[in-house]
């Protein structure tokens, strides 16, 4: 599965997820499911087979792991045993330090 990232407005919308995901658990994730059913913006929660969504589990599982937002590990790696192989995305861009 390789991972795409998304346009900057919809990262935008799926890092904010993402954060009040892993701060609030996966019942707040199922209640914001049910809450923005139908809502086109929050369809990456929804549309399993999207790039989306995919982007969306990849980087719940990278900040999970030690991984940053703008820094991740760029090594293919199996999420589950008998699952999928994830391509992230590479890093495209230097940050300037100094």
């Amino acid at each position: 599965m390789v991972i795409k990232i998304p346009t900057a407005d919809l990262c935008e919308i799926i890092h904010q997820t993402i954060q009040l995901v892993l701060k609030n658990g996966p019942d707040f994730e199922k209640m914001l499911v049910n809450r923005e059913q139908g809502n086109p913006r929050y369809d990456f929660l929804t549309n399993l087979y999207s790039a989306e969504h995919a982007y969306y589990r990849w980087k719940i599982f990278s900040l999970s792991n030690g991984d940053f937002e703008n820094w991740w590990k760029c090594q293919p790696f199996v999420m589950f045993q008998g699952g999928p192989t994830w391509f992230p995305p590479k890093i495209t861009f230097v940050e300037n330090v100094g």
